[in-house]
């Protein structure tokens, strides 16, 4: 088992490759790139840096076609990237919105559907993660509307209030009139690369983790020395102390970021085991290497309550995160923990008091019963099951991730169907040759039983 990884930043590109009014400098692009390989190293990878000039289109899709090629079963790529996002007109119809994302390189635009041709050379068996700290531009309405109202919660945000986390900074998206004008000029270009690549695939021989800086709608933002979502993976990744999975990380990272930039989590064909590692784990998971250990028994746990202070509050927050919380693993036991220890103690069935003693650590490490269990939810028939995607709530989708967990995922079962959910679906969709859209409708119900 062996880990390759690939580092791309573009803190530049090539100014006579794109519109001459626009200004692509980044300063931090170069610094995550090398941040990201250092992570790389000390978990056992085998890094390669491309920073500007040298990533080009050519260089970058064959460095990953490169990694292809030496990856074999049980073997892993991690590529990272930091830089522009862009757009361009979706000319082989496998967009909805009629757009492909891209990543801007030093030389031209790159489609996602490129970059999905070379996933599809990696061999079954192996697993490929991608971090990508960069956002596509989005419509102009939409972007102009985005950044007016991030600066206008900036100007006033000591009368929102110290809740709204809001940080200036500059966009990692092309802007929308460089896109348009840069895909008008190269569309023979650019349609014909998507028709060498083909359509994007739904699914692929290789397991994919695809992290993103934020959400399709959002933009990523630079930060003072790094991006800032970089900035909080580093963070959360706290040199290498983080002993969570793949989801857990991004909730994580999510937690420590403004309220208006979401990291997204996407898979293809990733099993959970492989989700359930610990992020940029190096062994395979079939072969045991499932990263996180398990927690510790209860026994001797102290009694806990706000105010407390130590490593076994720091053990309760990261429990509760597991269940499905956002907070930061501080050691401190204040308001935000007591809150989470208040909604678990309750959804569990226990005295709702926010202190944490015998039977409440029980529950959290999985040990003992509820006093008052949540009876699960009557099964519908298949024919009955409404069709349930990201938003919904409600038995269906509590039933949904029951049934999710029997087959090995992990999700918190509280019947809201968010973007973990979401990426679980697709997975077993993947591995039951269903169209990995995230819908649970009747032939994925069929398929869960």
């Amino acid at each position: 088992m062996t880990g390759y990884s690939l580092h791309i930043g573009l803190n530049d590109v090539d100014h006579s490759a794109y519109p001459s009014d626009w200004d692509p400098w980044l300063p931090t692009c170069h610094n995550d790139a090398n941040d990201m390989r250092d992570i790389a190293v000390s978990q056992g990878f085998l890094p390669t840096v491309m920073l500007d000039s040298q990533a080009t289109s050519s260089a970058v899709l064959s460095a990953i076609a490169g990694l292809a090629r030496k990856c074999g079963r049980g073997d892993i790529a991690l590529i990272t990237f930091a830089g522009h996002g862009g757009q361009v007109d979706d000319f082989n119809g496998d967009e909805p919105d009629h757009y492909d994302e891209t990543w801007v390189l030093w030389d031209r635009q790159v489609t996602d559907d490129e970059l999905h041709a070379v996933y599809r050379q990696f061999p079954a068996g192996s697993r490929i993660v991608v971090v990508s700290d960069s956002c596509h531009s989005g419509t102009v309405v939409r972007s102009k509307l985005s950044l007016a109202m991030r600066d206008a919660i900036i100007g006033i945000r000591e009368e929102i209030g110290e809740e709204v986390v809001v940080e200036p900074g500059v966009p990692r998206a092309m802007p929308v009139g460089t896109a348009i004008r840069d895909a008008r000029d190269r569309a023979e270009i650019y349609a014909m690369a998507q028709a060498i690549a083909g359509p994007r695939s739904t699914s692929l021989a290789a397991e994919l983790i695809l992290i993103a800086g934020c959400q399709d709608h959002q933009f990523a933002f630079e930060g003072e020395t790094n991006g800032a979502f970089t900035g909080a993976l580093k963070s959360v990744w706290d040199e290498g102390k983080f002993q969570g999975d793949y989801p857990q990380m991004v909730k994580r990272i999510a937690s420590r970021m403004p309220s208006d930039q979401v990291p997204n989590y996407f898979t293809i064909s990733a099993s959970a085991g492989f989700q359930r590692q610990r992020p940029f784990t190096v062994a395979d998971p079939a072969a045991g290497g499932s990263g996180p250990p398990p927690p510790a028994p209860p026994g001797g746990r102290p009694t806990l309550r706000q105010g407390s202070r130590g490593e076994d509050v720091r053990d309760l927050q990261q429990l509760l995160i597991n269940h499905g919380y956002w907070l930061d693993v501080d050691g401190i036991f204040g308001g935000e923990t007591a809150r989470a220890v208040r909604d678990f103690q309750r959804s569990k069935g226990l005295t709702v008091d926010g202190v944490v003693g015998a039977q409440t650590w029980a529950a959290l490490e999985g040990a003992g019963s509820p006093s008052h269990p949540t009876p699960d939810p009557t099964p519908p028939s298949t024919s009955s099951r409404r069709t349930i995607r990201r938003g919904d709530r409600g038995d269906d989708v509590l039933y949904l991730q029951q049934q999710l967990n029997s087959l090995g995922y992990r999700l918190s079962v509280d019947g809201i169907f968010g973007w973990v959910t979401e990426s679980a679906v697709r997975s077993f969709q993947s591995s039951r040759g269903l169209t990995a859209d995230g819908i649970v409708g009747p032939m994925t119900w069929a398929a869960l039983g």
